[in-house]
């Protein structure tokens, strides 16, 4: 059978932003970090709140000349196989076109159950990086998720938690912390509506601190002067719509520090 797109029903939904709660249908693959060349990775595709649902469709996008592209296996749903799966432009382009339907009252998998697993080998040279997310390529492929009982999730309503990959340099470090702060950190983390930046300053102190999404672009930044002494700075805001990696970088006068965070 030749793999077919088969286009799903749409319904316009409230955006939600910053702290997804309640039982939206998601999806997660997870991150790594410091990898070296040459090795393959899995990256699981798991389900959160997978209850009843009828089809999906979306798309798993990575960089090609990071992530090289191996095959698809351990299917997890029923009347699943390979004509579910477009793979004509994983090689060249990093795309992976997924589509799935069922007949009867719908499909319940367990959170964290793997729906089917993404092999991808690492050809990007040291330091390179690389997001393997999900997506949407219209007019082919929409993002879209039906629930039996009428609900219908998009790419900005539905919980999704994409995944990185960095070759040859950690997201996180270990090594102490730099002079002008005595800690540093986010709490909570996956951040919620009241995470703050918690900063602990050895003296007075010029500060700048922006965060900036999986692919590089800064969505909020601002620049402090604050006393020595512990200060806990809010961190969510309006800007954050959608799920996923995010990064916090602070600045002084003489060193950075990154704070991975992940935002649900």
């Amino acid at each position: 059978m030749r793999f077919q797109l088969r286009k799903l029903p749409i319904i316009l939904l409230a955006a939600v932003q910053g702290y997804f709660a309640g039982a939206q249908t998601g999806f997660y693959v997870p991150s790594y970090s410091n990898v070296n060349p040459g090795i393959v990775l899995n990256f699981p595709v798991r389900v959160l709140d997978f209850d009843s649902v009828l089809s999906t469709q979306f798309v798993l996008k990575w960089d090609p000349a990071v992530l090289q592209f191996q095959e698809i296996n351990g299917y997890g749903l029923p009347d699943m196989n390979s004509d579910k799966f477009g793979l004509t432009e994983a090689l060249d382009s990093g795309i992976v076109r997924f589509v799935w339907w069922h007949n009867g009252n719908g499909v319940t998998r367990a959170d964290s159950s793997a729906i089917f697993n993404l092999r991808l080998k690492v050809i990007g040279a040291v330091p390179s990086s690389s997001t393997v997310e999900f997506t949407e390529r219209p007019p082919q492929t929409f993002f879209e998720v039906a629930v039996a009982g009428g609900q219908f999730y998009n790419l900005q309503t539905a919980r999704l938690f994409n995944g990185l990959v960095t070759v040859g340099f950690p997201i996180s470090s270990s090594e102490p912390e730099p002079a002008a702060w005595s800690s540093a950190a986010v709490w909570p983390n996956p951040i919620s509506a009241a995470s703050k930046l918690w900063i602990d300053l050895a003296e007075t102190a010029d500060l700048s601190y922006f965060l900036s999404d999986s692919a590089g672009k800064i969505i909020f930044q601002k620049n402090i002067t604050l006393p020595s002494g512990k200060h806990g700075m809010e961190i969510a805001n309006p800007l954050i719509e959608q799920p996923g990696v995010y990064f916090l970088t602070l600045r002084s006068a003489s060193s950075v520090k990154i704070i991975p965070l992940l935002v649900f």
